[in-house]
């Protein structure tokens, strides 16, 4: 009863604060107003999907350029976090393409299928077909296709970069991902992953909620998945706005395999918005602009560095012997290691040192994530037991 409360509140929240900023949307004339977004559709498992396209003026035909994909949040629209989030000057002074997928309707409201609501709809599968449509009429470089969003639509963000190996980085605004999606993340590559989060944001909690991870969680997962340095480089962001009531830090995990990084930006204060916005809702951190930020990092990785001779960091390391019903460590050159075994619900149920035979006949039937971590790296492995 505690999480059907928790979900209808959360919705209800953003429905109002999608109210709040459609009001802000009709007040306020954009300064892109004039120029060409296309509005177009595909059929997707018999449903008519629709999405906006932002062509640059530097584009032409023949010529490879990037593919930037932008998901709005729940219960808005393609058109509103166009303007929300603005990366249009953007495309048009280094010339990418920047789509604006529609999320379907669920209830009467727009949704994106990321496991918080009952949904069938297959949002990847329509993701994954958008950039075959795509790529059909417009010369799109397939080693440099991105993706952010806001809320719902970060949510989706980091499933495109576990579940697909289409894209070479995301961008996630406000969002998380759900203990069960957690548990079950499979990425093919290295991706190079940012979060932007406020630390007083009250539908994305920075500490985490029943159906979303904390933040830091999610930032260690990608850390450890990308075999970036554990250690951060952390930089304070100016704080040139002393109106807004919120500062920045930007976290910076480097040295990845195949030049991956992962990037926190930490609101501090922050509320659920998207910072340096025109449009202003809550506590909105205006001391830098998440898409000038989001952008800069995006750009520089590339689909065919990130896969060139990678090889899983947790080969030959971990071991599920279904027999026996064991995890065997083998192969590490570190001694020292701690190990942890995660629910398919995200919660620790295991942990123990320097243990390089663990017998798990005790534990129940189901999905697990082994999280073996030393001082300078961390392997993970899911297995199945039963």
């Amino acid at each position: 009863m505690k999480f059907i409360i928790l979900m209808k509140t959360f919705y209800h929240i953003k429905l109002q604060f999608f109210i709040f900023i459609v009001f802000l949307f009709i007040s306020q004339q954009s300064t892109y107003s004039q120029q060409l977004i296309i509005r177009d559709s595909i059929v997707h498992n018999g449903t008519y999907r629709y999405y906006n396209l932002y062509i640059p003026a530097a584009y032409t035909s023949g010529q490879s350029v990037p593919l930037l994909f932008n998901f709005h949040g729940y219960g808005q629209t393609a058109s509103a976090q166009n303007q929300y989030a603005n990366f249009m000057p953007m495309a048009d002074s280094t010339n990418f393409i920047l789509v604006l997928p529609e999320g379907t309707l669920l209830s009467g409201i727009s949704h994106w299928n990321v496991g918080l609501l009952v949904s069938q709809v297959d949002d990847i599968d329509f993701v994954l077909k958008l950039i075959d449509s795509i790529s059909a009429t417009y010369t799109i470089n397939q080693n440099r296709i991105y993706a952010t969003g806001f809320s719902n639509g970060a949510y989706l963000s980091q499933l495109l970069a576990s579940r697909t190996n289409k894209f070479a980085a995301i961008a996630s605004v406000s969002g998380s991902i759900t203990p069960v999606n957690f548990a079950s993340l499979s990425p093919e590559h290295p991706v190079s992953v940012m979060m932007i989060n406020g630390t007083s944001d009250f539908i994305v909690p920075y500490s985490g909620l029943a159906n979303s991870k904390p933040i830091e969680d999610v930032i260690n997962y990608w850390v450890g998945y990308n075999n970036c340095n554990l250690t951060p480089n952390v930089f304070a962001i100016p704080d040139t706005n002393l109106a807004d009531a919120a500062n920045a830090q930007k976290f910076s995990y480097l040295s990845g395999n195949n030049g991956s990084k992962v990037v926190l930006i930490k609101v501090n204060n922050g509320g659920h918005t998207w910072p340096g916005s025109a449009y202003i809702a809550g506590i909105t951190c205006m001391d830098f602009s998440a898409s000038t930020e989001i952008w800069n990092f995006l750009k520089d990785f590339s689909l065919s560095t990130n896969t060139n001779n990678y090889q899983p960091q947790n080969k030959d390391v971990i071991f599920y012997n279904s027999i026996n019903q064991s995890i065997e460590i083998s192969n590490l050159i570190e001694k020292n290691f701690n190990l942890e075994i995660i629910s398919a619900k995200g919660n620790k149920i295991f942990e123990t040192k320097n243990q390089l035979s663990i017998h798990i006949n005790n534990l129940s039937n189901g999905i697990f994530i082994i999280r073996l971590y030393t001082k300078d790296k961390v392997y993970y492995k899911k297995i199945m037991k039963g």
